[in-house]
């Protein structure tokens, strides 16, 4: 493992693949630059590219320890990588630029970090900011009693949907053996980086603080009908193989429960995508799949209402997507009145007339 008194090498190297975040990209910037630490590196991989992107990130590279990189769109892992081959760093941090760290992040994972020399990875917890401007103070809960008592991470809790938040500290040999993001996993970078940790034998325990802002993103690969299907897909390819390479008896049974959950969501999310679509026929064969994995009340009404009542389904959905416009739109208006500009954790903008 790396030496924590390398004078000449940072930290950190923080890992930014940066695409259509041009309003956000600032805050990013700033909050790596707000560090209590100043042993930092930032990479930012203009993954796209922009121009716009490369004008807003400019001004930042009178800093010796700020670096971009222009390329073509290769997609988020193919981002993530190439800032990754620039790190130079003790550790790795992958961090989205339309997120935050706060002040004390490296600060506190780091000392953490040092001072454990059997763990590779340590991941903190995060606030969560919706699109409404709505904050919750965690982004995963309950956390689970045992990485409260400083347990290794395992494969059981990610199979059952306990994913620890993405930004943490990676040791920057781990990374490298790893071999970074992988390519086919699209929508679960992360839950898959985390899942090739644990396949290959190394340690990776959470500490239960709030050390960066999560900010749910229009253009996150997340949202939408079709991200979720891709998501639900991926999500059940990786954890079903490593089940199959390392799980145990345990693992195999959270499996279980975990697999039809996950087609149930993708059914259910693409029978209202085709039923929106006006494909009716192929909406209701997906309700009906969906029923096959979960037969509860909600989906068998949903199945009855494709069969002798569609339209009234979609005038139903229809109207129900209508009513979460409005109240966003409120919430945002709320949102927007109450917050602090000073404040990091309500994702407001903190950039300075001049960056240096």
């Amino acid at each position: 493992m790396s030496a924590p008194d390398e004078p000449d090498r940072p930290s950190v190297s923080f890992l930014c693949c940066a695409y259509r975040t041009e309003d956000t990209v600032v805050e990013t910037i700033e909050s790596v630059r707000a560090q209590t630490r100043d042993d930092w590196q930032l990479v930012v991989v203009d993954n796209g590219p922009s121009d716009e992107m490369a004008r807003i990130v400019e001004p930042y590279l009178a800093d010796p320890r700020v670096v971009l990189i222009r390329q073509p769109n290769a997609f988020a892992a193919g981002g993530v990588n190439a800032a990754g081959r620039a790190a130079v760093g003790r550790y790795v941090a992958v961090l989205h630029t339309d997120d935050l760290v706060e002040p004390m992040f490296m600060e506190r994972l780091v000392t953490t970090l040092d001072g454990l020399p059997d763990v590779h990875v340590l991941t903190p917890d995060a606030r969560f900011l919706t699109k409404t401007g709505v904050r919750r103070p965690t982004f995963r809960e309950p956390v689970p009693a045992a990485y409260r008592q400083g347990a290794p991470v395992t494969l059981r809790e990610m199979v059952e949907g306990w994913i620890p938040y993405y930004t943490g500290l990676v040791r920057k040999e781990v990374w490298d053996a790893i071999g970074g993001f992988r390519h086919d996993t699209p929508a679960v970078e992360d839950l898959s980086f985390f899942v090739d940790l644990l396949t290959a034998g190394y340690v990776h325990q959470v500490l239960e603080e709030p050390l960066a802002l999560y900010r749910e993103s229009e253009n996150s690969d997340s949202r939408g009908a079709r991200g979720v299907e891709v998501m639900e897909d991926s999500f059940e390819r990786v954890v079903t193989a490593a089940v199959d390479e390392i799980g145990t008896a345990e693992d195999r049974a959270a499996l279980a429960v975990a697999i039809p959950r996950s087609r149930h969501r993708r059914a259910t999310v693409r029978a209202r995508r085709l039923l929106l679509e006006g494909d009716v026929p192929g909406a209701r064969e997906a309700a009906e799949a969906a029923l096959a994995h979960r037969p509860d009340a909600r989906t068998r009404g949903v199945v009855l209402a494709l069969r002798w009542a569609p339209r009234l389904l979609l005038l139903l959905y229809r109207v129900k997507k209508a009513l979460h416009r409005w109240r966003s739109r409120l919430s945002t208006q709320a949102a927007l009145h109450e917050r602090d500009p000073g404040q990091l954790t309500d994702g407001t903008s903190r950039a300075p007339d001049s960056p240096v």
